[in-house]
């Protein structure tokens, strides 16, 4: 029989790994159509190509911030000042309109609520 405490400890790896997983898909997903969708909103090739730059320029950025944090805090509260973040960042792209702005700005905070 699985001790408890291994399958609890299993469990929660498996949590965070879809938790990444998924961040990494929502984060990737947009690549076929973004050039279309700023080329579409007026945005010239170096905007559509600033598209994809910004989340790698955020993630480079944020990454320190976060992994201090993570050093300081925890993993756990991270993780869920992330999540919490990333439910934030959605609600309120659900609910802006699409302008040539919302192409960009989205992915930083995507970026930075990881």
């Amino acid at each position: 029989m699985v001790d408890r405490a291994v399958g609890s400890r299993l469990y929660a790896q498996i949590v965070i790994t879809l938790i990444g997983f998924s961040s990494f898909v929502g984060l990737s997903i947009v690549i076929p159509v973004l050039p279309h969708y700023a080329t579409a909103y007026g945005a010239t090739a170096f905007g559509a190509t600033f598209a994809f730059a910004i989340s790698a320029i955020v993630a480079m950025v944020s990454g320190i911030f976060w992994g201090r944090m993570s050093d300081r805090f925890g993993r756990k509260p991270i993780v869920i000042i992330s999540l919490l973040g990333t439910m934030r960042r959605v609600s309120l792209a659900r609910s802006s309109e699409l302008t040539r702005r919302n192409l960009f700005c989205p992915r930083a905070r995507r970026v930075v609520c990881r």
